[in-house]
């Protein structure tokens, strides 16, 4: 059994943008929610832990009700840790 190592770096290349572009996505809904509170509720674009995405995420689907930056920020999530599982799969970790 050989290793295919330039489709490893493919599909691990692949998850590391999608969850890049799902930081990035995080922090235009930060400026979005930043532009409509008022100054003393405003966010922070530093520190993400789990406690301040959820935050995050209900605080953008009560301003912009249809809004669709939550929606590709979860496709972008989901979609990079598969291609991340995919990875590790063809990279042989789980046999």
């Amino acid at each position: 059994m050989t290793v295919n190592f330039k489709l490893v770096f493919f599909l691990f290349s692949t998850a590391t943008t999608l969850i890049l572009v799902a930081g990035f996505i995080m922090f235009a809904m930060i400026g979005e929610i930043n532009r409509r509170v008022a100054e003393v509720e405003r966010m922070s674009y530093l520190f993400g832990y789990p406690s301040k995405h959820r935050t995050i995420l209900r605080k953008y689907r009560d301003l912009y009700p249809l809004g669709r930056l939550g929606l590709y920020y979860w496709i972008s999530c989901i979609a990079g840790f598969c291609f991340l599982f995919a990875s590790a799969w063809e990279f042989g970790m789980f046999r």
